[in-house]
């Protein structure tokens, strides 16, 4: 018996169930898309300095969430980030962090709710903090939040987000960190992000699972494709280039130090 040959055959058809359930929406994604709206619980939430309207909307699956519609959007100043554009960059953020396997953004989905097309983001629970308006240096935050800031910076970069600051990121009460807003993303508009790391190592874990998303060709097709139907040409080339620059750094250095960060 080859030994080699059945390892790397099992390996093969491992990585194709993997690919394959990248196919499929998520229970999640199914539940938010498919499930029935309780028209008695849709609410306007006023949110100050939000270029979006945005709705409360609880689903009689159980399901509740975040509805912003393509009609609510307005101009936030943004040169590369169009109007009507802002709900399909929820979502591909979100995708990008799920084939990341991140699990920073919420399930999001794009679907019509009273005959309105929008994005819905899967309400984030328990929020322990919803930090508004302050600073990271005045939030003095607890040394563990070290290595989930450094994540959202990781994402951040790859999705050019250029509207990162205090008000878009929550912490549940099992202290998660969730990356909400993520409308402002790909665009070629000058790059906000909420903490800038500057001598810190990259975990073993972040930094494998950046290698090897980089290195599935079959896996990026997949979030291509996806990526296609949400974003420009440009935008979509631009991240992949991004993406490998960080995964050829990472595979000679661990410290993220001396990373460049460009478009």
């Amino acid at each position: 018996m080859n030994f080699e040959k059945e390892t790397t055959e099992t390996t093969k058809k491992q990585e194709i169930n993997q690919n394959n359930d990248f196919l499929e929406p998520t229970k999640e994604e199914k539940e938010l898309l498919e499930g029935e709206v309780e028209e008695d619980n849709i609410e306007m939430l006023g949110v100050k300095g939000n270029c979006n309207k945005i709705s409360f909307v609880r689903l009689k699956n159980g399901r509740a969430g975040i509805f912003k519609p393509k009609e609510g959007e307005k101009s936030c100043l943004k040169n590369e980030v169009k109007t009507g554009t802002f709900f399909k960059r929820e979502r591909a953020a979100y995708l990008v962090d799920r084939f990341l396997g991140f699990n920073l953004v919420p399930p999001t989905v794009i679907r019509k709710i009273k005959g309105k097309i929008g994005s819905f983001q899967q309400l984030v629970l328990d929020v322990n903090i919803w930090v508004n308006g302050l600073t990271i240096e005045i939030l003095a935050l607890p040394s563990w939040y070290g290595k989930p800031l450094l994540k959202l910076w990781i994402l951040d970069y790859l999705i050019w987000n250029s509207d990162r600051h205090t008000n878009n990121f929550l912490v549940d009460g099992e202290n998660k960190f969730w990356a909400i807003d993520d409308g402002f993303t790909f665009g070629q508009d000058s790059s906000r992000f909420l903490y800038i790391p500057d001598d810190e190592t990259i975990s073993k874990s972040i930094r494998k699972k950046i290698l090897e998303l980089n290195q599935a060709e079959e896996k990026k097709l997949i979030l291509r494709n996806y990526l296609q139907k949400l974003l420009p040409a440009k935008e979509i080339k631009a991240l992949f280039k991004r993406l490998d620059k960080l995964a050829n750094f990472l595979e000679k250095n661990n410290n993220i130090r001396d990373y460049k960060i460009v478009f």
